[in-house]
């Protein structure tokens, strides 16, 4: 699973719809659909039997095949501060989220193009390329100040490295087998599509598409949190989508994109649902007040539990929402407590 926009070609021509050189397919997937070149028999074997269930080593040695396949194809990124704050910002995430589902195994790669890609088995793939896009994206909007240029440029990165996690978290890069089968019947399906309306009417197509299209959603909304919790914004991921659809304006494939034949939505979608996910958190600030006001007055407990949970379910760490639920607790037992379980006792009886 990769953060890219959407970009789709002409059906003639329409295999994996490559962008006007921005965010191209993840990689996992261009390898496993491209014949598996990078894998050994056995992992080749696994995947192309759709009913088979991977274990957690089996989709460990996929992770370790692809990453080793890009590092000899492209070269790993030595800089060393740039794997500083890449691999920062890949810690504070992983902390947040509580990633175990896999030993997290991350590398930045020599590849040009902008790219980052979550990897059956706990891995992810960062391009060089993304970060340097990421890097001139805050020199073009803060000149002259270097704070705010690193400020927007972290921004950018956590945003991708979110949206990767959102990827791991929800589980989008386990089912290898039945994701390849989809896709290469998809495909299928794609090229034997006379016209844009022959595949549009293909409910196969449509369906699986707009599966797809629905985990970037669900990717760009869980990693907007993640980073969220780590310090950074939703405008963060909000201003990358924005950027992304200024270019996407300028492609000459902008023209021949119908969202209902793309894996990936519009960038301006993936804005509109951000600032609705943005606005749903806005109303966690209500439910942590009316929370707080109702433990002050000592009434209506369950509904401050209720409402807490609402808040903690999004921000787990939340000091202050975590001790005022404590609170809640703390009251609803002296409340119900019988008096002889609150009388103070020197010694515990022999």
């Amino acid at each position: 699973m990769s953060i890219r926009s959407a970009s789709i070609r002409p059906i003639s021509t329409l295999t994996t719809s490559p962008m006007h050189r921005f965010f191209r397919p993840a990689a996992f997937l261009a390898v496993l659909l491209a014949g598996l070149p990078s894998l050994g028999a056995a992992q080749q074997q696994l995947v192309s039997n759709a009913d088979n269930m991977m274990t957690v080593s089996q989709l460990r040695e996929i992770a370790d095949a692809v990453i080793a396949d890009r590092v000899r194809r492209f070269g790993r990124d030595t800089d060393p501060q740039r794997r500083q704050d890449i691999g920062g910002v890949i810690n504070a995430v992983q902390r947040t989220v509580g990633y175990d589902t896999h030993p997290l195994k991350w590398e930045i790669v020599m590849d040009s193009s902008l790219n980052a890609s979550a990897i059956p088995g706990g891995g992810m793939l960062i391009n060089v390329g993304l970060a340097l896009y990421c890097d001139g994206y805050g020199r073009s909007k803060a000149e002259g100040n270097a704070e705010r240029q690193r400020r927007l440029y972290l921004g950018c990165i956590a945003a991708v490295i979110g949206h990767e996690f959102g990827h791991l978290e929800l589980g989008h890069t386990e089912n290898v087998t039945q994701t390849v089968a989809r896709r290469q019947e998809m495909q299928r399906r794609m090229r034997q599509a006379a016209n844009v309306s022959a595949a549009v009417r293909d409910s196969v197509i449509t369906a699986s598409q707009r599966f797809e299209r629905n985990q970037e959603l669900e990717a760009d909304r869980a990693g907007a949190l993640y980073i969220l919790r780590i310090g950074f914004e939703v405008q963060d991921a909000i201003d990358l989508f924005d950027s992304m659809d200024r270019d996407e304006r300028q492609s000459r494939q902008w023209r021949n994109q119908i969202t209902w034949l793309g894996g990936h939505p519009r960038a301006a979608e993936r804005v509109a649902e951000l600032e609705i996910a943005r606005g749903r958190l806005k109303l966690l600030q209500r439910d942590y007040d009316d929370a707080i006001a109702l433990i002050e007055a000592n009434e209506l407990p369950d509904s401050a539990l209720a409402m807490l949970d609402r808040v903690l379910e999004a921000f787990p760490t939340m000091a202050a929402a975590n001790h005022a639920r404590a609170v809640v607790l703390a009251q609803q037992w002296l409340n119900g407590a019988d008096p002889s379980d609150l009388r103070v006792r020197p010694a515990m009886p022999a």
